[in-house]
């Protein structure tokens, strides 16, 4: 396990038996810095599991948990979540159908907070911010002020989605970033921004701004993974990933740059230790496949959002890794 102390001979029979632990450039093509240096990255997977293309995934995270959900329906393997389909019309960008992007998580916080949502008293209640006529509901993502009537079909959604958790056999974790915003009326880690609008700045005295510490992010990925192994009565298999989309703005006083850098660092420090831990749980490393790319091919042009082409060969490595 990552922190464990390892004798010499031990740590020397795994270092010659790990064909990729040279970074160096040696001429032949095998070295770390020779396998960055075209324009997709050879890096090397080792599945812990199999999983059968009968297994119900469930996908939690930020919208790279989409590209897993549209790989795994390429291949008619069952993704729970994608029956999430809230109508197209909620959304504030309005969408041509009715699509589950307002599932869209992104800190170890909210997505902690959610897989235990059906446990708390007041599920259908719980972070509804109303501000005059309009509600928001703090955890969903995307989402334009909506009616009570509409909040109520949006919320009934989120709840009966997350209850299928229990039927999962494989769950996918997709952190996004270490900037999160907590309730401090409802006591719970919300998914969307305060500062978003001017209506919820209104109501920004309610929220608490938190950039989690290691620590805490090793504890929430710890809950993670003892929530979903109670409701699926530790049948399910987690893989945790690290979303390369970077963070869009800082709440904090870094460059922004800076903030992106200890943010996705934290995450996946946190998500290869916790994968260390269990052999029911791994790690599959998207961000490194997208960050040592040439940026201008990664990326698209506003150098947020990832290319599709890009996301399509990592999802075609992850099905490969992992699927039998």
């Amino acid at each position: 396990m990552i922190g464990d102390q390892v004798e010499f001979g031990v740590a020397q029979k795994t270092a010659s038996t790990n064909k990729q632990r040279i970074w160096s450039s040696t001429g032949k093509g095998g070295s770390g810095f020779e396998r960055i240096s075209g324009h997709f990255p050879d890096l090397k997977i080792n599945p812990k599991f199999k999983i059968s293309k009968d297994a119900n995934f469930f996908t939690i995270g930020s919208c790279f948990a989409r590209e897993v959900e549209s790989a795994l329906q390429a291949l008619n393997i069952t993704s729970l979540t994608l029956s999430a389909l809230f109508p197209a019309t909620y959304y504030a960008l309005a969408k041509s159908e009715a699509y589950n992007g307002a599932l869209n998580v992104y800190t170890p916080a909210s997505m902690r907070d959610l897989l235990s949502l059906g446990s708390r008293p007041n599920p259908m209640e719980i972070a509804a911010l109303q501000v005059g006529d309009d509600w928001y509901d703090m955890l969903l993502s995307g989402f334009r002020p909506l009616t009570r009537e509409e909040f109520d079909i949006a919320r009934g959604i989120l709840v009966s989605t997350y209850a299928q958790l229990s039927s999962a056999d494989v769950v996918v974790v997709t952190l996004g970033f270490t900037e999160a915003w907590l309730d401090t009326h409802d006591h719970i880690y919300v998914n969307r921004s305060p500062a978003a609008t001017m209506a919820t700045v209104k109501a920004g005295a309610r929220y608490n701004f938190h950039n989690l510490a290691a620590p805490q992010v090793m504890d929430m990925l710890e809950n993670i993974v003892s929530i979903i192994q109670a409701q699926t009565n530790d049948r399910a298999k987690i893989v945790f990933t690290t979303s390369p989309v970077p963070l869009h703005a800082t709440f904090g006083g870094a460059d922004v740059i800076s903030a992106n850098t200890y943010s996705k660092s934290t995450l996946v420090s946190a998500a290869n230790w916790i994968a260390s831990k269990y052999d029911f749980v791994d790690y599959f490393p998207s961000y490194e496949f997208v960050t040592h790319m040439r940026r201008d091919l990664a990326y698209i042009e506003d150098g947020v959002h990832v290319n599709r082409d890009v996301v399509a060969a990592i999802m075609k490595l992850f099905v490969e890794s992992y699927i039998e």
